[in-house]
């Protein structure tokens, strides 16, 4: 089981998890790329790549940040709870 589908099922609301997905992919296309229409297979693939490159977690995240500046700041605050929880 990859680590997305983990992080989800672990989630007791419906709404939560679909919530926390979101965030996930919005921040995996920040990082690599849109991936074409949300093949969680992928995006499971780059979430072990993430966590396998050495990358600077905190740098990431401050970047991820900034471009979520255009969205609007509830969904700008739920996705970066979310960053910190996984």
């Amino acid at each position: 089981m990859g680590r997305i589908k983990e992080f989800l099922e672990i989630q007791r609301n419906r709404m939560t998890e679909k919530s926390y997905k979101s965030a996930l992919v919005e921040f995996l296309d920040f990082i690599y790329g849109k991936v074409r229409e949300e093949e969680m297979e992928e995006y499971e693939r780059l979430a072990e790549r993430y966590f396998s490159e050495g990358r600077d977690y905190f740098k990431d995240l401050l970047n991820f940040a900034v471009y979520l500046s255009e969205k609007s700041p509830k969904t700008t605050y739920m996705y970066l709870v979310v960053m910190q929880h996984c």
